[in-house]
């Protein structure tokens, strides 16, 4: 039996993959999921609310996972903890630079969901 809505923590999916954000919003059924396909909309979203975590893919077709952080970190400090960068490929060397220097935790697309089960909780947690 599915919670609530109002029970079930939020989780803010930036994800421009339209089969990926379908997938994960099906198997995380704990989280009441807001999806935004790029960054404009998750900015937008996070000005107004405070999801308990937030999954972002680092290659969005306005910005990237770096940029989006740097605009968390100024925005919304509070919200760095709760952030999981997801890829397909890092391809750039500036960029995989810059992605580690946020100390968030990446997933490697295709990623093991027991493995992201268990950011999500720690990530949550923080």
């Amino acid at each position: 039996m599915q919670k609530e809505t109002s029970d079930r923590p939020c989780l803010l999916l930036v994800e421009d993959e339209p089969s990926l954000a379908i997938l994960l919003t099906r198997l995380l059924d704990a989280y009441r999921v807001q999806v935004c396909t790029d960054g404009l909309s998750a900015k937008m979203f996070l000005v107004k609310d405070k999801p308990d975590v937030i999954i972002c893919d680092v290659g969005l077709p306005d910005t990237d996972g770096a940029r989006f952080y740097d605009w968390l970190a100024l925005q919304r400090p509070e919200l760095c903890k709760r952030l999981i960068f997801t890829t397909g490929g890092l391809t750039s060397n500036d960029l995989t630079t810059r992605i580690q220097q946020t100390r968030r935790p990446v997933l490697a697309k295709p990623f093991h969901f027991p493995r992201l089960l268990s950011l999500l909780s720690e990530v949550a947690s923080a």
